[in-house]
């Protein structure tokens, strides 16, 4: 596993979506591994539902390679297979703080725009993105005005050294935040967040 997976595992994460093909989240622990879905195989409606832990795998399992897909255009085809990936999306969307670590701005647009329509609610969203040259300002402001999707950005070439730094502070301040009644509440990982961003 990376320094990120390791820092990951001590999050307090609710669920986890991903589009990386590796399969380290599920040796971050029994919970990880316990309730592994692809869009093909479903489940995961229910699973938001009910606020149970699982780990969705948008682009397949690579232990089923009949499950696997290996562009973004096979992607956007298992998307619109399963009508129900948008009701799970905006029930994260509506009850939880979703966390996006490592995409792109421009990537990160380009698939929730694939997505079924995501209504913005009123819960406030992060992203943690690389950028570099080019129009990323315009994908930032698309994810905050569409998404509610506040972005923590550095440059592409500084990411590799600067994610795991940024989410060891972050898993610092949860840690702190948890151990402290003061600063425990419904805003406890956005404040965390915004503490580690700001370098507080």
């Amino acid at each position: 596993m990376s320094p990120v997976h390791k820092i990951v595992r001590r999050l307090p994460v609710a669920a986890s979506i991903t589009t990386n093909y590796d399969g380290c989240l599920e040796m971050l622990g029994t919970m990880w591994a316990s309730n592994v879905l692809t869009v093909k195989l479903g489940g995961h409606r229910g699973a938001a539902e009910k606020d149970q832990f699982f780990l969705l795998r948008l682009y397949g399992d690579p232990r089923v390679p009949a499950d696997v897909k290996l562009s973004h255009k096979e992607f956007a085809e298992s998307i619109k297979s399963d009508p129900t990936l948008g009701d799970t999306l905006q029930a994260l969307f509506d009850k939880k703080t979703m966390f996006f670590v490592g995409a792109s701005a421009e990537g990160l647009v380009n698939d929730l725009k694939l997505m079924p329509k995501i209504a913005r609610s009123t819960r406030k969203h992060y992203a943690v993105l690389g950028v570099g040259e080019g129009s990323w300002e315009k994908h930032v402001e698309t994810l905050e005005k569409q998404y509610g999707i506040e972005s923590v950005v550095c440059s592409e070439e500084t990411i590799a050294a600067e994610l795991p730094k940024f989410l060891d502070t972050l898993a610092n301040q949860i840690e702190e935040a948890r151990n402290d009644r003061s600063k425990r509440g419904p805003d406890m990982v956005a404040l965390s967040i915004k503490r580690a961003a700001s370098g507080a």
